[in-house]
Formats: structure tokens, sequence, C-alpha cells
């Protein structure tokens, strides 16, 4: 599932200064951050996942 806009605009005034700087270092890597966390979640779920799990564990 992706990130929602509500959640992108709380990440970047959080780690970028404000919502509208969506370009800063720090809020990206929040986001790209944020957004690893949720895939790891769903595959602890969904453990018969391999394809996805192969993907990620040769990126």
């Amino acid at each position: 599932m992706p990130l929602t806009k509500e959640r992108n605009v709380k990440i970047f005034e959080e780690f970028g200064g404000s919502a509208a700087n969506t370009g800063s270092i720090e809020g990206q890597i929040a986001q790209l951050t944020e957004r690893i966390s949720q895939i790891s979640a769903h595959l602890k779920q969904n453990k018969k996942i391999f394809l996805l799990t192969a993907a990620l564990c040769n990126w």
C-alpha cells in the first residue's frame, strides 16, 4: 500500500522543514524508510510471497 498524501505531508513537515519542501534529502530518506517499513511488515504477515522477498534480498 503506497503512502497516503497525509502521511507524506507529515513526513516532510517533520523531516523536511515544511510540507512544501519535498526536495529535501532528509524528507526523501524518511519517506523511503517509511515505505521499506511498510513492505517489511507486509512480508512478515505474508510469508509465502517468495518473489517479492527474493527481489528485496537481491536489491
